[in-house]
C-alpha cells in the first residue's frame, strides 16, 4: 500500500506540474476570464486578412528597397569600344585563328575540356622516393578520393579552377577538366603544393605538356547525319544504333568531330587551340551543307568550301555545287589565234589592202 500511496503522490504531482505549464502557456498565448477559463477566440478573420496583406505589401516594400539599393552600389560603366581600346585588347587573340570566323563569330569553338601531364621528381633531402604511397596521398589529402581495385591512382578535385587531378605512383600527374592550358597548369601547381603542405610530398614538376583538348561548338541548326555519312563514306561513320552521333575524321586534320542531329559538335583531339580553330574553319562548310542552315555558305570563302568538298551529296542536292566548278577563263581579243612565227599568210589579200599591208 506504501507503494502504491507513493505513486499516487508522484501522479498528482505530475499533473499539476502539467496544468501550471497549460495555464502559462495559456496566459502567453491570450487572456483568462476571472474564474481562470480561456476566453473564446473571436472572429479576427477580417483582421487575420488584412496582417497578411501588411506582410505581403511589407515584403514587397523591402524587396524594392534592396534592388534600388543594389542598384545604386552598383557603378555605372561604360564599356568604351574605341579603337584604341580594342587595339590594347586584340594582344589576346593574336595567337587565334578567328579571321575565317568574321562573319559569324557564334561559329567559333569554346575549350571545355584540357587533358595534360606532368612528371613529378621528389625533392632531394625530402625523404620522399618513387614510387610514391598513395595509401599515404589519400589519407591525409583533404577531398582526395581513391580506389585502388578500380582505379590505380589518387584524385584530388578542386573548384577553383575546376578541375580533377590524377597522381600515379611512378610520379606522374595528370590534368583534366579544365577550360584553358593556364587553369590546366594552376591545378597542376595546386595539387603540387596540396601534397607539400598537407601530406608532406614535395615534388618537383617538369615536362609540362598540353595530350588533348575538346572543344565543344553548335551549329544552331539540324544536321542530317545520313546523308553526311552516305557522302563521306571513307572518313565519316553514323550508326544510330552504336552510338546516336555522327564521328567524321578528315585527313590532314588535327581534330575529330562527333556531332549530333541536333546541331552540337565536341572537337577533340588537338594540342594547340589555333590548330582547333584552323581545322574547324576547314570542316564547317561540309557541315553546314548537310544542314538547315545551308545559307551560310555565301559568307565563307571558296576556298575553304573546296577543302573537304565532295561530289557524293548522299541523295542531297548541293548548295553550292555550281559555285565550286572551275569556270572558263574569259574570252581575250587574241582567243583562239597564235600569231607566233606568223608572217599574215593567214589572212586574205583583200582585208591586208583594207588595212594598208
Amino acid at each position: 500500500m506504501s507503494d502504491s500511496g507513493g505513486l499516487a503522490k508522484t501522479f498528482e504531482t505530475l499533473m499539476d506540474d502539467l496544468t501550471s505549464c497549460a495555464t502559462m502557456e495559456t496566459l502567453a498565448s491570450r487572456k483568462l476570464t476571472a474564474n481562470g477559463t480561456p476566453k473564446k477566440k473571436k472572429q479576427t478573420t477580417v483582421k487575420l486578412d488584412a496582417q497578411i496583406s501588411n506582410s505581403i505589401g511589407f515584403l514587397k516594400s523591402t524587396v524594392s528597397h534592396c534592388n534600388d539599393s543594389r542598384k545604386r552600389d552598383r557603378p555605372d560603366v561604360e564599356i568604351d569600344s574605341s579603337d584604341a581600346e580594342l587595339s590594347k585588347l586584340a594582344r589576346f587573340t593574336d595567337c587565334m585563328g578567328l579571321k575565317p570566323f568574321q562573319a559569324f563569330l557564334q561559329y567559333v569553338p569554346r575549350l571545355v575540356n584540357v587533358v595534360t601531364l606532368a612528371e613529378a621528381i621528389p625533392v632531394p633531402g625530402s625523404g620522399v622516393t618513387l614510387p610514391l604511397d598513395l595509401a599515404l596521398i589519400a589519407s591525409r589529402c583533404s577531398g582526395a578520393y581513391f580506389a585502388p581495385k578500380r582505379f590505380s591512382a589518387v584524385q584530388l578535385a578542386y573548384t577553383n579552377p575546376r578541375a580533377r587531378v590524377l597522381i600515379f605512383h611512378t610520379g606522374r600527374l595528370v590534368g583534366t577538366g579544365t577550360n584553358g592550358p593556364m587553369a590546366a597548369r594552376l591545378a597542376i601547381s595546386r595539387a603540387q603544393h596540396q601534397l607539400s603542405t598537407e601530406a608532406g610530398v614535395r615534388l618537383h614538376t617538369k615536362n609540362f605538356a598540353i595530350i588533348n583538348q575538346v572543344g565543344a561548338c553548335s551549329l544552331n541548326a539540324t544536321l542530317e547525319c545520313d546523308q553526311f555519312a552516305n557522302a563521306h563514306p571513307h572518313d565519316a561513320h553514323f550508326d544510330q544504333q552504336s552510338f546516336v552521333g555522327l564521328a567524321w575524321r578528315p585527313a590532314r586534320e588535327c581534330i575529330c568531330c562527333e556531332v549530333y542531329s541536333t546541331g552540337r559538335a565536341n572537337l577533340p583531339g588537338s594540342t594547340r587551340e589555333r590548330n582547333l580553330q584552323e581545322s574547324w574553319a576547314r570542316m564547317l562548310p561540309e557541315l553546314l551543307r548537310f544542314s538547315s542552315r545551308s545559307r551560310l555558305l555565301d559568307l565563307i570563302p571558296d576556298s575553304l568550301k573546296r577543302v573537304h568538298f565532295t561530289q557524293n551529296n548522299g541523295g542531297r542536292a548541293s548548295v553550292f555545287t555550281d559555285s565550286l566548278r572551275p569556270k572558263p577563263p574569259a574570252a581575250g581579243l587574241l582567243d583562239g589565234w597564235d600569231g607566233a612565227g606568223s608572217d599574215g599568210d593567214d589572212f586574205p589579200d583583200d582585208h591586208l589592202a583594207a588595212l594598208g599591208l
